[in-house]
């Protein structure tokens, strides 16, 4: 697919599936089929296996290359791109075994090295994208000290870069890198999900990731809608409504983000709540809010699970 083409179809919801883990600790394939298959909606035009929701750093190269294969196999209509990441020949052996699964993009995690420079960032996302000529390039900004002009850099000395998915929660800062950016050079997306995209969507960022898309993709899918025709009263309306749920996944610094998710999809019988270390499991007030926010969506009408 073309460069140009990913960019645009990147204008989307970028969906991040959970990994389900079965009573041995072991991929539940079955049930990753299930949060696909959940997941697959019109308005859902990319998904990202391996991303930070679906518990990326705690998944091995072999459960990784599953999951893209898993993803591409039962995604509908939507892309993959597979989140890669690590060092620079795990990243492109990732990126090279997604391209072959069927994989149209790889989105290169934030490098977690705790000394890293400008031009480090730089040749790091470098040497991985002019490995993966034939895949679109995704970088995955969470760190504010990556500028406008590191983007731009490598933008430059890589064609395949196809979007950037900012994480960082400074508005204006991203307003900025956007004034500050070509529009038609990549795709902007935000990355904090539906708590901050629609503030995202003034300053012209017209894609957002979700893990909400795992228990509502119709909900989120409906929000997106409702942003693109320019009805923001309505998209707000449904905004208000899916805070309950952001805001546990946020609290704490994120530290339910992924088992929020997790705990929703049990009581919806779609996969167990079972999580790796570093994370845990909801206790028990908060499984009660997960379950009074599903019966919220519900009686709103925003509430469909497939099969």
């Amino acid at each position: 697919m073309e460069h140009r083409e990913l960019r645009e179809r990147l204008n989307t919801i970028v969906g991040i599936p959970v990994t389900p883990f079965d009573a041995r600790g072991r991929v539940d394939e079955e049930a990753y089929v299930r949060v696909v298959e959940n997941i697959s909606h019109p308005n859902i035009g990319a998904l990202v296996p391996n991303g930070n929701t679906s518990e990326f750093y705690a998944l091995g190269r072999e459960e990784a290359a599953a999951s893209v294969e898993l993803a591409v196999k039962h995604r509908g209509n939507a892309l993959v791109m597979a989140g890669i990441g690590l060092d620079i020949d795990s990243a492109v052996d990732a990126g090279a075994r997604a391209a072959d699964a069927g994989a149209a993009m790889v989105m290169i995690h934030q490098p977690p090295h705790p000394y890293r420079s400008p031009s480090g960032w730089i040749d790091y996302h470098r040497l991985i994208a002019e490995q993966l000529t034939g895949l679109g390039v995704v970088l995955y900004i969470r760190d504010g000290s990556v500028t406008v002009d590191m983007i731009r850099a490598l933008a430059d000395a890589v064609p395949n870069l196809v979007g950037v998915k900012y994480a960082v929660p400074d508005l204006a800062r991203l307003g900025e890198m956007v004034a500050q950016t070509e529009r038609d050079r990549f795709t902007w997306i935000c990355g904090l999900a539906e708590t901050w995209s629609p503030f995202a969507w003034l300053l012209g960022v017209t894609a957002y990731t979700s893990g909400l898309v795992n228990v509502a993709p119709g909900a989120t899918g409906d929000m997106f809608q409702r942003l693109r025709a320019g009805d923001y009263e309505g998209a707000m309306s449904i905004w208000g409504r899916l805070q309950p749920f952001e805001q546990i996944r946020n609290g704490n610094q994120g530290e339910l983000n992924v088992s929020a998710v997790k705990e929703a999809l049990c009581q919806l019988d779609i996969c167990d709540r079972r999580v790796r270390a570093p994370i845990s499991e909801l206790g028990g007030p908060d499984r009660q809010r997960i379950a009074e926010f599903l019966e919220d969506l519900r009686a709103g009408g925003l509430l469909e699970v497939a099969g």
